[in-house]
């Protein structure tokens, strides 16, 4: 079983102890590889019978732990059939796997067949038949069959989600674009309702209470104006054609505009709005329409 090589690198390793860790790393193998077909197949593994083995387990190698190597040693044969029992689950949760997804079913089949294998030998060796000598490689051969079949499902993985990223760039666009049609759609008939209903008011020679409605028309109609406007800037933002024409910008002008606009978007009076802005300040180079549109936003 290799078990030289423990006196090799260990000089001072009693059999006892050498026996006692040739039995727990075999147990943790077969402990380590049951868990890893619980995860690689989740829909063919049975929760219950994964927590039995693990309890199963840990009392074996704490009876190995507290015995002597001539009582643990004449169990022999019990803990081979234990292995032995982990193994066929093994073995049987990977080819359901198999039956399940033909795509993985290379990798999953050599990964069982060098398990069988293994355990036949191990079988055969131990009632006494005489096998071929070979190199160990029942084991290298599972684990990087399991690793081609891990990294493909990384890549498989990492495929769908970047398709899924293809798909949701593409809707976002699709969006974008939507909100983008529907605003200049929207923007030329409200443009001409908001004009007619201000020539209206300008002309005059209305009552008061058709002269409130009309006004109530105007500052809704700018209201929504003004909200087309920024819908149509996150389009251009997502898009990245959002254009700045920078100019200089008299800020003091450009608060009173804002003020003497607001009761038009908003029920707020321009009267509890103060323009503070220092006269004497010096322009700035800004996109007006966006100074304009941050001040709405603000207030």
């Amino acid at each position: 079983h290799g078990e030289k090589l423990l006196f090799v690198w260990l000089p001072g390793l009693s059999y006892d102890w050498q026996s006692k860790l040739q039995v727990l790393s075999s147990l943790s193998i077969y402990l380590t590889m049951m868990h890893f077909a619980k995860h690689m197949f989740p829909r063919f593994s049975s929760r219950w019978i994964v927590w039995t083995g693990t309890a199963g387990t840990a009392l074996l190698a704490a009876f190995c732990l507290a015995t002597d190597v001539s009582v643990f040693s004449s169990a022999e044969l019990w803990l081979i059939v234990y292995t032995g029992v982990l193994s066929t689950y093994l073995i049987i949760s990977i080819l359901r796997g198999i039956l399940h997804s033909k795509d993985e079913s290379v990798y999953a089949l050599i990964g069982s067949l060098s398990l069988v294998h293994e355990h036949l030998f191990v079988g055969l060796t131990f009632v006494g038949v005489k096998t071929a000598k070979w190199l160990p490689i029942e084991m290298p051969i599972f684990m990087a069959a399991m690793g081609i079949l891990l990294a493909k499902r990384f890549f498989d993985n990492l495929e769908r989600v970047e398709e899924a990223s293809r798909k949701l760039a593409e809707s976002d666009r699709m969006k974008s674009e939507f909100l983008a049609n529907t605003s200049h759609e929207l923007r030329t008939p409200l443009h001409g309702m908001i004009n007619m209903a201000q020539v209206t008011l300008d002309e005059g020679g209305l009552d008061l209470a058709k002269e409130e409605r009309l006004r109530l028309i105007v500052s809704t109609g700018r209201h929504l104006t003004h909200l087309l406007e920024d819908i149509l800037d996150l389009s251009r933002l997502n898009e990245g054609t959002m254009q700045i024409d920078a100019k200089p910008v008299d800020l003091r002008t450009a608060v009173e505009n804002a003020r003497e606009l607001l009761p038009y978007v908003s029920e707020k009076s321009a009267d509890i709005i103060v323009n503070r802005v220092d006269p004497d300040l010096p322009k700035v180079m800004a996109d007006a329409q966006r100074v304009l549109q941050i001040l709405f936003n603000l207030l």
